[in-house]
């Protein structure tokens, strides 16, 4: 009799250990799901931002080229135009694959996402500045008001560091997806076995 009652007590207490691990693993899978959605909220956010930003700009940008300048367009302005305009556009297609990669349930396809959006990010700060160093040259070649460079250059640096931070931001939070959506994989393969 005593050996039946503590195989019982035993079973018992098995059970609740299991139970216990399993509404742990599901916190845990609660709490990693939220981070991965705070994450790609702020990647999101960031990304609305700067959209507004470049499309005021943009849209100044296109004013000067379309209505001011309509006798004597000068290289400039039309440069700057088209950059905005390949700036705006990678923008929102950044904005399109975060999108893409929230909507994703499944893991591996959400991590292959979040490399090709990496590897996106990365070319499109690469061509921007890359498209950018002539219109500067140029603009610092042709202009001789002192001030008005100086102010110019002031602001160039101000956007290479804002550009610095949120490429690193960008960088950082996407590390921290691909941890915590190869976590959840873990959890899940450990769930089926």
């Amino acid at each position: 009799m005593e050996i039946e009652e503590l195989h019982k007590a035993w079973k018992e207490l098995n059970e609740r250990v299991s139970r216990n691990e399993l509404v742990h693993q599901k916190q845990v899978i609660e709490m990693l799901s939220r981070q991965k959605e705070s994450s790609l909220q702020k990647m999101k956010r960031l990304d609305k931002i700067g959209l507004f930003i470049v499309s005021i700009v943009f849209l100044f940008s296109g004013y000067e080229v379309i209505f001011r300048l309509k006798e004597n367009v000068h290289w400039l302005p039309l440069m700057a135009f088209v950059i905005l305009l390949y700036v705006l556009t990678s923008g929102i297609i950044s904005f399109c694959l975060l999108k893409k990669i929230e909507k994703e349930h499944n893991l591996e396809e959400q991590i292959k996402r979040m490399l090709r959006y990496r590897s996106y990010v990365n070319w499109t700060f690469l061509i921007s500045y890359i498209s950018i160093l002539p219109l500067v040259g140029g603009f610092f070649y042709y202009n001789n008001n002192q001030w008005f460079v100086m102010v110019t250059c002031i602001l160039i640096v101000v956007c290479v560091i804002i550009d610095y931070f949120q490429y690193h931001f960008f960088s950082d939070k996407m590390k921290e997806l691909t941890r915590i959506n190869k976590e959840l994989m873990e959890i899940k393969q450990e769930e089926k076995q």
